[in-house]
């Protein structure tokens, strides 16, 4: 059993986790993030705009691509049910988070360890 612990992150906000095969059913992508963050499908795929949900779109979008770099943004956008420019700003500023936003990176490693 490896585990492996995410860099850059404080020591007490270090994530283990077993490394896992990832997945690239988008089904099991947008439900694990879900169960990790503690939101419902309803409200991820929703037009709720509260940060904790937009952040959720922007992990779930982000892990999306990143497994499979091949989706389209008009199908991602059917997926959410958003304009594929709202899905690129989604991938972008997810990016951007990733590097420079402890608190979204810790959320978004959370998710990775569910994967």
């Amino acid at each position: 059993m490896s585990y492996f612990i995410y860099p850059g992150l404080e020591e007490k906000h270090k994530i283990f986790c077993r490394l896992k095969r990832t997945t690239d059913d988008v089904a099991t992508i947008i439900h694990i993030t879900c169960e990790a963050l503690e939101i419902s499908m309803k409200d991820l795929i929703g037009k709720k705009r509260n940060k904790d949900l937009v952040e959720a779109r922007m992990i779930a979008v982000g892990l999306l691509l990143e497994v499979n770099a091949n989706f389209g943004l008009k199908k991602l956008g059917s997926i959410f049910k958003k304009d594929h420019t709202t899905i690129i700003y989604y991938r972008d500023t997810h990016r951007d988070l990733v590097k420079f936003d402890k608190a979204f990176r810790i959320k978004n490693n959370l998710v990775k360890c569910y994967l």
